[in-house]
């Protein structure tokens, strides 16, 4: 999963970047191999970074409060 993750925010990083959204990740080095599709969950990964880049615009810094 974490070479899943890696390779995620290697292809990520780019558009983030365009947003000034910085991604940090946290991975554990001793997970379990899972069975799945790596293309699948690249893409769900990837939509998932995608979304939070778009919920983040106009927020300096992703640290806006909601009123």
């Amino acid at each position: 999963m974490n070479r899943v993750v890696e390779d995620t925010a290697a292809l990520a990083d780019h558009q983030l970047g365009l947003h000034k959204v910085r991604l940090e990740k946290e991975l554990e080095p001793n997970l379990p191999a899972i069975l799945g599709d790596a293309n699948q969950l690249e893409q769900v990964l990837m939509n998932l970074l995608i979304n939070a880049q778009q919920a983040l615009e106009g927020q300096s810094g992703g640290d806006k409060t909601t009123p």
